[in-house]
């Protein structure tokens, strides 16, 4: 008797237009449900709909095998079409069944049994104690991120059960060179987990090409969901991508051998240890120690592995010059492998290949909720310092305090040192935004009963943001370094400069030297690094001149932005956002409207300008 299981259930979908097609008796599956949501028919996407899906979006052929592993047990099926593939999957479908991600030519899931990628998956997890489930709000966070990064790199992304996949189905690779083409996925994988990953959710090593990944419609016996996707699966299409399988990155044939000589006898005078080396002063207990000194003095100056093979010939001591060209070509390739390079130097010939690989995963950064200054600056990015300046009673408070509002509304904690107000005006400024209350009456007091009501159906989205507000009126630098690895911040935000607290408030160097420690926390720590700051009283002309205190803000503000309002008897009040400095991306002017009274910022549309 052929066995029936119901339709997927984990979620209600409209039926996608690429398995469009009336509800039919089937005697796998059983019959599609039919009922009507507000006024609208909608369809459920029955077991064996979702696992065709999953086949075709992993893009394998009838011909080749896919492997389905039930974890538990660590037995695999091996199946040869996609029929074959449906059928045995039903019969795990209740288990912590997996499918192999890359088709397998034989039928094993080792390596030597894989000849093609095609198709790419990132693992969202969240971050959570070891062997306990995720909550609904950590499932819920890691499918938002699986969906900003489908969204951004044209993928599809599913429920994991605990967290969330992004799939991204490519044109087939034929595998080549195995350990290069890992070496190059490895270096793409690094790249995901940099731009997406957060102190929240993680982004998972999943780079082999044997790994296998939940199987679609099966159920995660930890958190108690069910696998597979959660909004219909329209029409995709296979993005081309090109992993380098080269296990060096080589330069062109046509290098300067007269340059690399001409560099060879430089380093010869600056580098005494080569020098006598060359000479033969030094004596090794064999040729292969004397090889390997010397090969690796080279390369730790950034010889290319082609230079280096002919300027190896010139140690004396040495016995390159008695081997074969590949023998000789496969010692420097295992020496070059040990070398241990300055990890603050690079070289074009190694890093071309990875730096190719990360292109394709470079995105916006976090958004402030400005549109026009978020595309200007390509959004705030980790390690960066941003300074926004405006003389007294400009709204300097405000602006970053709408910022972070928007930027934790995002799931991102942000760390919040105001020096010249309390924690509760910060609160103030939030809620009267949000209730669209006067910021009057949170300063006397006088509410009426419909501002309570309003206040109340909003307070637990306003509890809910991961703000954290430091009430330090005489905060230092360590301070703040302290609150960094107390936190763990997303971002950091410092309002306003001139006002932390000094030992000596005229000292120049002081304040240049705490520009310096912020900007050095900004990359130790990979957050964008946000600060306030006053500006000199001065004719009112553009000059970055005119930032109070330290011409080193000027010099390592990575954005420096000031604000100017020209009549502050309007209202709304016309501001103008000036992008002064961007040292990676546009400057230009930004319209905006200040609506003090909620102390909200609003931008004056397709009126902005960028250079």
């Amino acid at each position: 008797m052929t066995k029936r299981i119901e339709p997927y259930a984990g979620v209600i979908t409209r039926r996608p237009p690429c398995y469009s097609r009336p509800p039919t008796l089937n005697p796998i599956v059983g019959t599609a449900t039919r009922f009507r949501s507000k006024g609208a028919i909608v369809v459920t996407m029955t077991t064996k709909e979702i696992l065709e899906a999953q086949y075709d979006i992993l893009g394998h052929k009838d011909g080749e095998y896919t492997e389905i592993r039930i974890i538990s047990t660590g037995k695999s099926y091996f199946c040869k079409s996609k029929e074959q593939f449906v059928n045995e999957a039903n019969n795990h479908i209740s288990s912590d069944a997996y499918v192999g991600i890359n088709p397998r030519n034989t039928e094993s899931g080792k390596y030597e049994g894989i000849k093609h990628l095609s198709c790419l998956v990132i693992d969202i997890d969240p971050v959570r104690e070891k062997g306990t489930p995720s909550s609904d709000d950590q499932h819920k966070g890691a499918l938002g991120l699986g969906e900003r990064i489908a969204r951004e790199l044209s993928g599809i992304y599913v429920s994991s059960g605990s967290g969330c996949h992004v799939y991204l189905p490519v044109e087939r690779i034929e595998v080549r060179n195995l350990d290069a083409l890992r070496t190059s996925l490895k270096n793409w994988n690094d790249a995901i987990k940099a731009n997406y990953g957060t102190k929240e959710l993680k982004i998972d090593s999943i780079f082999d090409l044997p790994r296998v990944i939940r199987l679609w419609g099966s159920h995660n016996t930890r958190s108690n969901r069910t696998c597979g996707p959660t909004e219909p699966i329209g029409p995709f299409t296979r993005k081309n991508y090109d992993f380098s399988q080269e296990a060096e990155q080589k330069l062109s044939n046509s290098v300067d051998s007269v340059s690399s000589n001409e560099r060879f006898n430089r380093l010869c005078k600056t580098n005494k240890r080569l020098s006598e080396l060359l000479q033969g002063n030094i004596k090794h207990p064999s040729r292969s120690e004397s090889d390997f000194e010397f090969i690796a003095i080279l390369a730790a100056a950034h010889f290319t592995p082609e230079e280096i093979k002919e300027l190896a010939l010139l140690n004396p001591t040495g016995k390159q010059s008695t081997l074969s060209d590949k023998e000789q070509e496969r010692q420097i390739k295992m020496i070059l492998e040990k070398v241990s390079y300055d990890k603050d130097s690079f070289s074009l010939h190694k890093e071309m290949g990875g730096y190719s690989n990360r292109l394709k995963s470079r995105s916006m950064g976090i958004l402030t909720g400005l549109s026009s200054f978020d595309e200007m600056v390509s959004g705030l990015k980790p390690q960066k310092l941003y300074i926004f300046a405006a003389r007294p009673n400009e709204g300097k408070t405000s602006l970053i305090t709408q910022m972070l509002t928007h930027i934790a509304e995002q799931g991102k904690t942000c760390l919040f040192y105001p020096t010249e107000v309390g924690f509760e005006p910060i609160i103030d400024k939030i809620v009267s935004k949000k209730t669209g209350l006067n910021l009057k009456k949170f300063q006397n007091g006088s509410f009426i009963s419909e501002d309570f009501t309003k206040i109340d159906k909003v307070k637990n989205d306003v509890a809910k943001l991961p703000l954290i507000v430091v009430e330090d009126f005489g905060v230092n630098i360590g301070k703040i370094e302290e609150g960094i690895k107390k936190y763990a911040p997303s971002v950091l935000a410092v309002d306003f400069f001139q006002a932390l607290k000094w030992e000596d408030p005229e000292s120049v160097a002081e304040k240049a030297e705490t520009v310096r420690k912020l900007k050095e926390l900004a990359g130790d720590y990979s957050i964008p690094v946000i600060i306030a700051s006053q500006l000199n009283r001065t004719d009112g002309k553009s000059d970055l001149r005119q930032l109070k205190g330290t011409g080193t803000l000027e010099e390592l503000g990575d954005v420096i932005s000031f604000l100017f309002t020209e009549n502050k008897l309007l209202y709304p009040r016309p501001v103008d956002l000036v992008v002064m400095k961007s040292k990676y991306s546009a400057t230009g002017q930004i319209k905006l409207q200040f609506f003090s009274s909620t102390c909200e910022f609003k931008e004056v549309q397709n009126d902005s300008s960028i250079s």
